[in-house]
């Protein structure tokens, strides 16, 4: 429907030091949608004999950050324990995951605006259809929004599982860093199934997945 790009030059260089695409469409849901991507630009270096290096000399009193000691950035490994956390969802109803011991569970860790968590509404719906009478449930948390923004956009998309805005703890916690990001647990709380990305594929994998986990119990 519209795209709109904003460039950020530094007026001294005359260099981009950020892109920023601000977009509305409906090529990727069932209603139109909002999203942006953002592109920043850092750390130049120079083969050109025209260009005054000068102009980019660290400025006096610089000091580079301090390097942090190495984290875990790895996906939980499936038969982890999933761990537990507490969230308020869209309708201000407190929500624990230890709640749902007993179902299979599939988180969605989403961003409104995330092309791909998009593209997978219509597979979540789809499961949520074909699994409401088999103890499944999905859980779809925010990594970054705040209440009022999924609140819209939950009812603007027409999505039925339960959603919860500022998820990023969480995330964190799960170690999500990309979007989306699905983890599906089964009844002993154990984390069955690992899936980062959306693919066309995603439907009749994760069904298969279910069922075998329907059938175990």
């Amino acid at each position: 429907m519209y795209v709109r790009r904003h460039l950020f030059i530094d007026k001294v260089t005359g260099l981009p030091l950020r892109i920023l695409n601000r977009t509305r469409t409906a090529d990727f849901s069932k209603e139109a949608a909002d999203y942006y991507s953002e592109e920043n630009y850092f750390n130049y270096q120079f083969e050109q004999d025209s260009v005054k290096v000068a102009y980019f000399v660290k400025p006096a009193g610089f000091h580079p950050f301090k390097e942090k000691p190495t984290e875990q950035t790895t996906l939980l490994a499936p038969g982890t324990i999933a761990p537990n956390w507490t969230l308020y969802d869209t309708d201000d109803k407190k929500t624990s995951l230890s709640e749902f011991k007993g179902k299979i569970v599939l988180l969605d860790f989403f961003f409104v605006g995330c092309i791909p968590c998009i593209q997978s509404l219509a597979t979540l719906d789809n499961l949520q259809n074909k699994y409401k009478n088999k103890a499944f449930v999905i859980l779809s948390l925010s990594t970054r929004d705040s209440k009022k923004l999924v609140k819209e956009f939950k009812e603007s998309q027409h999505i039925k599982n339960r959603m919860y805005p500022n998820g990023g703890d969480v995330a964190n916690l799960y170690f999500a860093k990309g979007a989306p990001t699905f983890y599906l647990i089964d009844r002993e709380g154990k984390i069955s199934t690992v899936v980062e990305g959306y693919t066309d594929s995603f439907e009749k994998k994760m069904s298969g997945i279910i069922d075998t986990l329907i059938k175990k119990d």
